[in-house]
């Protein structure tokens, strides 16, 4: 993003799915403590597989 602003995809430039800014942290920090709804799994209550 032109504002320093790290987003999980390039397709998502709202700040909601910010997960930090060059301005305040240095990447491998940014790397390191956020993408965190990238990496653990967000499960439904319902499995409609399982029932």
């Amino acid at each position: 993003m032109l504002t320093g602003e790290v987003s999980g995809a390039i397709g998502l430039p709202e700040a909601a799915y910010s997960e930090g800014t060059f301005k305040n942290q240095r990447l491998w920090e940014i790397w390191r403590n956020g993408f965190q709804r990238y990496r653990e799994p967000i499960l439904a209550k319902h499995n409609p597989l399982t029932g």
